[in-house]
């Protein structure tokens, strides 16, 4: 018997060359969404991050609105700095706001903190929820250069903060490493 061949039965697969250039474009592709999706991750934690840190600023405020204002007066133009814990923890729902560091109970509010640097924050931290941040409060240029030396015949005065939101481990950590970034930072002002 005599078989009769045609041009299709030649050409019924692909030949290694087409599979090889189909994975190298496959592979691409793959890459590409790869480097975006971690790209995007990284974005998405910023944005926590930054979000985290601009909650926590009015527990900054706060603090700093509760004491003397010639101690903060007297407290930043030595340094020209002032260093602050914030963070929020995990509180019993009473009204001193005990730490609750079990997180079993659920019965629990989450509290922002603030605190001097060279203030203790241990049962608090113990029930620490989310991240931790050391803040440093700076005069901002924004004040009169006069203010310095004649805050007393200001009765009115007020001093305009910058505060800089840096992420740290702990408030072990005694100073903030010079590999530490600014994720949020904004001016805001203490009066008399």
């Amino acid at each position: 018997m005599l078989k009769i061949s045609s041009k299709s039965d030649s050409r019924a697969g692909f030949t290694l060359a087409e599979i090889l250039l189909a994975m190298l474009v496959f592979a691409i592709a793959i890459t590409t969404i790869l480097a975006l999706l971690a790209r995007s991750i990284e974005t998405v934690d910023e944005i926590v991050l930054k979000d985290e840190a601009m909650r926590l600023s009015s527990a900054v405020e706060r603090e700093l609105t509760q004491m003397p204002f010639n101690q903060i007066y007297n407290d930043i133009y030595p340094d020209n700095v002032i260093e602050m814990h914030a963070f929020h923890y995990r509180a019993n729902n009473d009204n001193n706001r005990t730490p609750q560091p079990d997180r079993t109970v659920d019965n629990v509010l989450v509290v922002p903190l603030a605190r001097r640097a060279n203030e203790g924050v241990d049962p608090e931290f113990a029930a620490r929820d989310g991240r931790y941040f050391r803040v440093r409060l700076r005069l901002s240029p924004t004040n009169p250069t006069d203010l310095v030396a004649n805050v007393d015949s200001y009765p009115s005065a007020a001093l305009v903060l910058f505060a800089e939101f840096i992420p740290l481990g702990s408030p072990a950590t005694t100073s903030i490493p010079g590999s530490a970034r600014v994720v949020y930072s904004y001016n805001f002002a203490v009066r008399r």
